[in-house]
């Protein structure tokens, strides 16, 4: 693999190869030297070599023909992210995927193009990321193709150079000491895959670092490029400046943002560092060193224009300055011009807009655009073209004063460009101002207003407050638009003032900034609610619109590590810049997430969307995608330990765990995205999306594998159905922007699945018949066609399940329920049918007893097939009954019941039922009812067929078997002089009930109670409905109605039966002068006996002394003692109650004091006559 060239071939190689390593000057060969690459052991390499991920192939050299003094050796790769070699000719292999060459090849080939170098990479990159394809299988063609659709020929054939060249080549090249490339060899290396390259990163890679320059000015700035590799494991990467943790040296002369861009700020020396974002993989890195010098020192000695030098009126084209020399220098500075503004404008960017192509005869206009820097000018000649199809606008500018007072009012006025337009009547002007990021325009009869300002629509401006008023001017003609703004300051203006705050902030904190040393002093206080904060690089720290900064990103874990940004603040047009630095935290923070992606949705086309968490080294443990349900509920309440998503689909579209979102029907919706570093911490981000249908071209429909049917088959088998829309590219591009060049007319038509199809129609047989596919698209439906034929079923014959086959007497028609017709075909298989017909006329209702068979017949496109089932027809059984004696009424015998029927067959069983409509056999033909009670019986028969006869009549049978039984029981039992009730109980009687009671053969009329006055014998006798009596009779002899009377009352002396005196004739006759005793004499006439004899003692008035009645005792008689005057009251009671009437002794006196002096009184007419008168 020798390779020899001359000087010209050295110089061109010198260009293009970048030195790695260098070895030590050395004493070799002179001209016609050459150069050989060998093994370790010094033999030359002839073939491919290999070396697989993480592995080393140590590569050595040597030298023949002339001599040279102070030559050196070289080592070089064409594809470092794959295999690198180092200055002493050890190969490492880094990266065997697709991947690493489109990497290396956007870092090398795309990126440092001016202007559009960043952009069409980050295009690059999501279309390949949106289109799902896996790199290391994909066609080259087709990535080729993707990238011709954004970057035009000539870099997608720079794609295919790479990845046609995918081979690492190893080379060694011999330079004299002048510098110049004298011979090189060079060996050609794969490197092999590792599975352990799935795992851990193989190397860090700063790819564009031997293309950028190292000696740079302050104020320039330089795009680093970084990759990890194997690129296939996604590890991201994060910047630093310094060497290491330790280098605080280079940090005082430039920054880094997270994207790699330095800025260099001060003269001296700068390592920048890139580190894989994982911290695990720390100790991987790649640094590269520049050498600061002020921008006096490195001044621009020259530069060209690039970019397109020709735009339409109304369009834009975009210059930059390429070429620089030296290529370190600072730009900044850079001052673009245009020499005639009236027919193309250029802002501070570059971009030139043309404004006026001619008027009349004139077809386009030229203007010098100039960039002037550090001295030197380049100038180009921009053409503006006039529109030749019709005119229109191309540009408006307003004029007016960018300053009034904040009460005070002004008109402005607006220009329409191209210039010829001006002043036609046609261009509809309007004026409107800004309110929360949106435009109020003013009508001819409601003027626009906000807080501070309002404005007619004639461009009259009137201030209300202090504030920054942003006019807005419109112009319209023929079918197009132009629009533009311009700044109004109503009120004292601010001229200068500084941002106050801290200037450090930890990662997932926040620090307030606020603005200060505000000048002039009599400045207008409302204008500070017009600041407007901005941050240089979002993604380190953010600033929202109260000057809150949130620290992001700080390029690492641990407050060792930080990353600087800066923070800006605009006031009345002035703007001032803070710089604020991002230091590490103790906890690895998710401190932001972002769903990058479109906003619309075209359905047929998903999109994947990109999540990007913030800091980019952060990994994220756990990433989730999705949709809220059709009520609004969100797919996971956000917290560190979120595992899965609730919803991934709605109505309106579905999300794939990789975040391809696949659009469903037209409307909004919500795409979620979580992402969780450990169970540490997480964030979440919401993105509202579209999915929108539109208008394909047309339908076209692949007609499914099976063609031919059968009748009966109702389900097509849409089995290698393919119905495929085609879409114009023109149809994406209003949602798709760009992206949809990228898609290629293969893309362009799309197999979908949510199409309807047609039935069958079973009614064409044994024809062509077509099924229409219909797809639904933006209201419209789309109809492709696919052709079938249904063959007719051919009939061979039919199997029948019989219906009914018994029927009773008085059946007039056949039940045909159960029948069931099962048609056997030769081409099909066998179906039940419902379409058959039963020959009715067959039956005959009136045939008892007697097997008849029944034809059905089926008929199917002209064949026919026939089948019989029988049927008989049974008698029913009426059963007649004998009761035999029994006439009805109350028995007391059991009541016997003989049955016979009609229709008995081979034999009968009868029935009977009673109330409890429970039927129960009978044991033969007879039935007996002996049971006690009043029981309705009904009786049926089923003969040997089962065939069940009517019920009968209802026979009422009333049965009493029991005999009444009862017993007497007195009221009274001892004597007594009163009538009494003798009742009869512990009666008892049959279920027939009472039918007559007597008493000595007296009807009592069922009276169960007789009174007895007298005594007797009483006979009872008790007869039952059911003729059976009972007798019990009871004698009577303690009834005594007799009064007892008192004989005498006799009072005497006690102890000897004595009276003192008797004098007849008085009331008070017997006298007694001593304590007496008294005797009664009292009898009982009836039968009962004395009970008992009372006494009580009367004064002569015939009053009772005590009112106390006294019981008279035989044994003891009552004494009384002297001094009584009165008589003896007696009374006497039988055992009967019966009480005798009051009997009274003759009155008697009892005196035992004698008589002493006798005294004689006299008077005279009634007066007392006194002694001696």
């Amino acid at each position: 693999m020798k390779r020899t060239f001359n000087r010209l071939e050295s110089i061109v190689l010198s260009l293009i190869i970048v030195l790695t390593a260098v070895l030590p000057g050395m004493s070799v060969l002179a001209a016609g030297s050459s150069i050989t690459v060998t093994d370790s052991d010094g033999n030359e390499i002839t073939e491919r070599i290999e070396v697989q991920e993480y592995r080393t192939v140590q590569l050595g050299y040597t030298l023949s023909g002339d001599t040279l003094q102070d030559s050196y050796v070289v080592w070089s790769s064409n594809l470092p992210l794959l295999a690198d070699v180092d200055e002493s000719g050890k190969v490492t292999g880094y990266d065997y995927s697709k991947a690493a060459i489109i990497q290396l090849w956007l870092d090398e080939n795309v990126r440092p193009l001016p202007l559009v170098g960043n952009t069409m990479a980050s295009a690059i990159e999501n279309a390949i990321f949106n289109s799902g394809y896996d790199l290391e299988s994909v066609n080259t063609d087709i990535l080729v193709a993707l990238v011709r659709g954004i970057a035009g020929e000539n870099i997608a054939n720079s794609l295919k150079n790479y990845l046609d060249n995918m081979n690492v080549v190893i080379t060694a090249t011999l330079y004299s000491s002048d510098g110049n490339a004298v011979a090189a060899d060079s060996v050609d290396v794969l490197v092999t895959q590792s599975t352990l390259g799935s795992l851990t990163p193989t190397g860090i890679h700063i790819t564009n670092k031997k293309s950028v320059p190292k000696t740079v000015a302050v104020g320039a700035a330089v795009q680093l490029y970084g990759a990890a590799t194997p690129v296939r494991l996604k590890q991201g990467v994060k910047w630093a400046v310094g060497s290491s943790v330790l280098d605080g040296e280079s940090s005082k002369h430039a920054t880094v943002d997270a994207n790699g861009l330095v800025t260099f700020t001060s003269p001296g020396q700068v390592t920048v560092r890139v580190n894989p974002s994982s911290t695990i993989y720390g100790l991987y890195s790649d640094t590269v060193s520049f050498t600061v010098v002020s921008a006096q020192d490195l001044p621009v000695t020259d530069f060209e224009i690039s970019g397109e030098t020709s735009v339409a009126e109304g369009a834009t084209t975009a210059l930059a300055l390429k070429n620089i020399t030296p290529a370190g220098a600072y730009t900044g500075s850079v001052i673009w011009t245009s020499s005639d503004e009236s027919v193309a404008a250029v802002d501070s960017n570059g971009i030139v807009t043309g404004l006026d192509g001619g008027n009349g005869f004139v077809f386009s206009k030229s203007a010098t655009i100039t960039a002037s820097i550090d001295g030197i000018s380049k100038s180009v000649s921009v053409t503006v073209t006039r529109s030749l199809v019709s005119s229109n606008l191309s540009a408006i500018e307003i004029e007016g004063e960018s300053v009034i007072a904040n009460d005070g009012s002004a008109q402005y006025a607006s220009t329409v460009y191209p210039s010829r337009l001006n002043t036609n009547s046609s261009v509809l002007r309007e004026w409107g101002i800004e309110e929360d990021g949106s435009v109020l325009w003013a009508t001819a009869s409601s003027p626009a207003e906000n807080a501070f300002a309002v404005i007619t629509s004639d461009g009259y401006l009137t201030a209300k407050a202090s504030g920054v008023i942003t006019v807005h001017a419109k112009a319209t003609y023929n079918g197009s638009s132009v629009e533009t703004s311009f700044q109004v300051l109503s009120g004292k203006a601010i001229t200068d003032f500084t941002i106050s705050g801290p200037a450090s902030v930890t990662e997932n904190r926040t620090v307030q900034l606020s603005v200060s040393n505000i000048m002039p002093e009599d400045y207008d206080p409302a204008l500070l609610s017009t600041v407007k904060w901005s941050s240089q690089d979002p993604t380190i720290a953010s600033v929202d619109k109260n000057g809150v900064v949130y620290g992001l990103d700080a390029g690492g874990y641990g407050s060792f590590n930080s990353q600087s940004t800066t923070v800006y603040a605009t006031i009345s047009g002035v703007t001032k810049s803070f710089n604020i630095t991002v230091n590490g935290a103790w906890i690895n923070y998710v401190t932001s997430a972002e769903i990058k992606g479109f906003d619309n949705i075209v359905k047929d086309f998903p999109v994947r969307y990109q999540a990007v968490f913030t800091p980019e080294r952060m990994s994220i443990s756990s990433t989730l995608w999705g949709l809220p349900t059709d009520n609004g509920t969100a797919p996971w309440t956000a917290s560190n330990y979120v595992t899965s998503a609730s919803s991934t689909a709605n109505s309106i579209a579905s999300v794939s765990s990789d975040g391809v979102v696949t659009g469903l029907t037209a409307g909004s919706t919500s795409l979620y995205l979580y992402g969780r570093h450990n169970f540490v911490s997480h964030n979440e981000a919401v993105k509202e999306i579209n999915v929108v249908e539109v208008e394909p071209q047309s339908i076209t429909v692949t007609a499914p594998v099976k063609q031919n049917y059968v009748e009966g088959e109702t389900q097509l088998d849409l089995t290698g159905l393919k119905v495929e829309l085609t879409y114009d590219r023109s149809a994406l591009e209003p949602y798709y922007g760009d992206t949809s060049q990228l898609v290629s007319d293969e893309q362009l038509r799309v197999s979908v699945s949510d199409y309807t199809v047609s039935e069958i129609n079973q009614s064409v047989l044994d024809a062509e018949q077509y099924i229409v596919v219909s797809v639904v698209r933006a209201g419209r439906t789309y109809r492709g066609i696919f052709s079938i034929t249904l063959e007719s079923k051919k009939l061979t014959s039919i199997e029948i399940t019989p219906p009914q086959s018994k029927y009773i007497e008085g059946a007039t028609a056949l039940d045909l329920y159960g029948l069931t017709v099962k048609a056997n075909y030769s081409n099909a298989p066998s179906e039940f049918v419902s379409d058959y017909t039963v020959d009715t006329d067959q039956f005959n209702p009136l045939l008892y007893n007697v097997e008849q068979n029944i034809r059905v017949s089926y008929t199917h496109v002209g064949r026919s097939a026939e089948a019989y089932f029988p049927v008989t027809v049974y008698g029913i059984p009426v059963v007649s009954v004998d009761t035999g004696d029994y006439t009805g009424g109350w028995a007391s015998d059991p009541v016997v019941f003989t049955l016979d029927c009609t229709n008995k067959l081979d034999g009968v069983t009868y029935y009977y039922k009673t109330a409890s409509s429970v039927w129960t056999a009978i044991d033969g033909n007879t039935f007996t009812a002996f049971s006690d009670k009043v029981e309705s019986y009904y009786f049926k028969a089923i003969n040997s067929e089962g065939v069940e006869g009517p019920e009968t009549q209802r026979y009422t049978v009333k049965h009493d078997g029991e005999e009444p039984d009862f017993r007497l029981t007195p009221a009274v039992t001892e004597l007594t002089n009163k009538p009494y009730i003798i009742t009869i109980t512990s009666f008892t009687f049959g279920i027939s009930g009472l039918k007559q009671i007597t008493v000595n053969g007296e009807d009592r009329y069922n009276n169960q109670h007789y009174t007895v006055s007298e005594n007797g014998t009483y006979v009872f006798t008790v007869t039952g409905n059911n003729g059976l009596s009972h007798t019990e009779s009871i004698t009577i002899t303690n009834i005594d109605k007799d009064s007892p009377v008192i004989k005498s009352v006799t009072p005497v002396h006690k102890n000897d039966g004595t009276v003192a005196r008797v004098l007849n004739g008085i009331t008070f006759g017997k006298f007694f002068n001593r304590q007496i005793e008294i005797s009664i004499d009292a009898q009982d006439e009836g039968v009962a006996g004395l009970a008992s004899v009372e006494y009580r003692f009367l004064d002569e008035s015939g009053v009772p002394l005590n009112g106390e009645w006294l019981v008279y005792d035989e044994a003891d008689k009552p004494l009384q003692d002297p001094d009584f005057k009165g008589y003896v009251q007696v009374r006497t009671t039988d055992n009967a109650g019966n009480v005798s009437e009051l009997f009274c002794s003759d009155g008697y006196i009892i005196d035992e004091t004698p008589p002493t002096d006798v005294i004689i009184s006299a008077s005279c007419n009634g007066s007392v006559y006194s002694d001696g008168e």
